[in-house]
């Protein structure tokens, strides 16, 4: 975690506000069967997605993936998919869910590390959406319950990147 945050001062000049650590998920049996409706059993692991946030003063979101060295960016006013964004859509989609559910949401810088953040897009996409969306709820003081914070990463995954979850 120390590596997540001395990347984000050195990348933003301000320490995180706040740091978020997720666990990755092994899928023990089934993972085609809950593709076609039947049951998996799923657990977490010991991979970890790990996420700091600090505040920025316009309306920016700027993300740095540690693991990759790979950045990316976009305003508050205009959310939108983009193929080429790959995993920064997971982070933008849970941006653009809040924003849509009346949560204050403000420019904030974003930086992704741990094992998760160069994971295969099946691995990243949950994981990335629960940990901004926590971590964007704490840093705006919105209580989200589970029940909401499991409809809005479905929402993320399925309709705004359009991919099973």
């Amino acid at each position: 975690m120390i590596d997540v945050q001395s990347r984000h001062l050195a990348e933003t000049g301000v320490s995180p506000e706040l740091t978020v650590e997720v666990p990755g998920v092994s899928c023990f049996l089934g993972p085609f069967a809950a593709f076609s409706g039947g049951s998996s059993l799923c657990a977490a692991d010991s991979r970890v997605l790990e996420l700091c946030v600090s505040r920025r003063e316009d309306s920016q979101v700027r993300i740095l993936n540690t693991h990759t060295n790979d950045k990316k960016h976009f305003s508050l006013n205009s959310i939108k998919f983009r193929k080429e964004d790959r995993w920064g859509n997971y982070v933008k989609g849970a941006v653009g869910e809040l924003f849509r559910q009346k949560v204050p949401v403000r420019g904030m810088n974003i930086t992704l590390g741990g094992e998760i953040a160069g994971a295969a897009p099946v691995l990243q996409c949950c994981a990335t959406a629960v940990a901004t969306i926590i971590a964007v709820c704490r840093l705006a003081g919105y209580d989200i319950n589970r029940l909401d914070l499991f409809h809005s990463v479905a929402m993320v995954v399925t309709s705004f990147c359009g991919e099973y979850c």
